[in-house]
């Protein structure tokens, strides 16, 4: 799925599954037997569609526009709930350094 053909059809918590190519996400799809290599969470922040990520270096917001090509699951909880904890966590930041990772 591409951005411009998903935006609209994608709501607060729905779970973006990226598939990217890359020496790391390759080797990601190798270690984890999946076609994806990354996962964030969809959040609407002022009428943009961004995802909220674990990425080396900390938790972070990133435009969704900024993915190419990737797959949308729909939220397993509340939206409401999804987004108030997401907001929160947002606030605090979150380690995750290369050891982490490995």
């Amino acid at each position: 799925m591409d951005y411009a053909d998903a935006r609209d059809l994608i709501k607060d918590g729905d779970l973006i599954s990226v598939l990217s190519t890359s020496i790391v996400a390759d080797l990601i799809t190798i270690v984890t037997k999946s076609e994806y290599n990354h996962t964030a969470i969809a959040i609407w922040l002022d009428g943009g569609l961004w995802v909220v990520q674990m990425n080396v270096g900390g938790n972070g917001l990133v435009p969704l526009s900024q993915y190419s090509n990737f797959d949308v699951f729909e939220c397993p909880i509340d939206r409401v709930v999804i987004r108030k904890q997401i907001l929160e966590t947002m606030r605090v930041y979150i380690s995750y350094s290369w050891y982490d990772f490995i």
